[in-house]
């Protein structure tokens, strides 16, 4: 999800509500990640992240998460 031109960020910012709000209703489990690859990661490399992650004992799951946004 990002800016788009004719969207407003408010409607951005009422879908990642809605989520919030669904996944509780109904006992749903929710990890979220906020992260601008852009800014963040122009001078890491993404395969040593996975590694660190590992490093610190990150639940494999969410490893494989953060792997996919990584693509």
């Amino acid at each position: 999800m990002g800016f788009h031109s004719n969207r407003s960020t408010i409607a951005n910012i009422f879908i990642i509500r809605q989520i919030f709000e669904k996944s509780h209703k109904y006992n749903i489990d929710l990890y979220n990640i906020f992260v601008d690859y852009t800014h963040a990661f122009d001078l890491v490399y993404r395969n040593k992240v996975i590694e660190c992650l590992k490093v610190f004992d990150v639940p494999d799951k969410l490893i494989r998460l953060i792997a996919l946004t990584l693509i």
